[in-house]
């Protein structure tokens, strides 16, 4: 025995404590978010690249530019209803 108490494992916070869903890091802002296509966010410059990416859509935060969401669209699991398109994809 070391003579340290054993911790009480259902208290101990997990290794880098709960992630706060915040704008910026600032606590208590909102994210404000919006659906944008993903070649309108980043700069892809390959064509070929740019062309599969064509129908991608991100949400991200208009205030901190965080993505907070990827949809990939997949047409053959669509069709047969395995993938669901999310509210939030305009």
């Amino acid at each position: 025995m070391s003579g340290f108490p054993t911790p009480d494992l259902a208290k101990v916070a997990p290794p880098g404590g709960q992630k706060e869903d915040s704008c910026g890091g600032i606590s208590g802002r909102q994210h404000v978010p919006e659906c944008r296509g993903y070649n309108e966010v980043y700069a892809v410059s390959n064509p070929r690249a740019r062309a599969m990416t064509e129908t991608w859509k991100i949400r991200i935060c208009t205030q901190c530019g965080e993505e907070l969401a990827r949809f990939i669209p997949l047409p053959r699991l669509q069709q047969v209803g395995l993938q669901a398109v999310p509210d939030w994809v305009v």
